[in-house]
């Protein structure tokens, strides 16, 4: 989309600068940039092993405080995802970040795991075999840090497109080599970082046009 001026003199000035205000704002707005996807954490009875919620913080005169979850060190504790592929979407490459906290000022490295399967909506696809992304950060050194981990190399989805589904299991991979940080660490949120050129499409429905 090419950007607009209108040129303006005596007393339409302040008028056409209004204009010209209003394409700005159009221009950047319809321009390409990045979104985030978010999904909530969630535990299921199924699962082998799900972490439970632990005190995170308060106000320091015994409010009831904000609980979040806390991932062992010994024992591998997931959660489920499921996210959805938003209309607008413009590029194959989707990266997922986990913002986690650790619970004490030790270093160590925690190695946080996603299985995954992605497919299309309205019949175009099926959800095949799951594949793994491991992400991999030390902690800060400072307790109840927000830290935001992400991999320089992304997930690749050849057929992306409005109303898939990228559902999958967040867990900690505690049990690998790699994951050296002692204690429990918080799970608080996850997403991805995804490429956008529009904020909608012609079509509510597939084909979106």
């Amino acid at each position: 989309m090419a950007k607009q001026v209108i040129p303006g003199a005596g007393l339409w000035s302040t008028i056409v600068a209004l204009i010209n205000g209003n394409y700005d704002e159009l221009y950047h707005q319809a321009g390409k940039g990045w979104i985030d996807i978010r999904t909530s954490l969630v535990d299921s009875a199924s699962l082998p092993g799900t972490p439970g919620y632990t005190k995170f913080t308060d106000d320091g005169a015994g409010s009831t405080g904000i609980y979040a979850r806390a991932f062992d060190d010994t024992v591998e504790e997931s959660l489920l995802t499921a996210f959805h592929i938003p209309h607008g979407v413009a590029d194959t490459e989707v990266y997922p970040h986990v913002h986690w906290s650790p619970m004490t000022t030790g270093t160590g490295t925690v190695r946080w795991g996603f299985e995954w399967v992605y497919a299309r909506g309205y019949s175009q696809e099926a959800f095949g075999s799951t594949s793994f992304e491991y992400l991999e950060q030390a902690g800060s050194g400072a307790a109840n840090s927000h830290q935001v981990i992400e991999n320089e190399t992304p997930i690749t989805l050849p057929t992306i497109g409005p109303d898939g589904m990228i559902l999958g299991r967040l867990f900690r991979d505690c049990t690998h080599p790699n994951d050296t940080y002692v204690g429990d660490a918080i799970g608080l949120f996850m997403d991805f970082h995804v490429y956008v050129d529009r904020f909608s499409t012609p079509n509510r429905n597939y084909p979106f046009g």
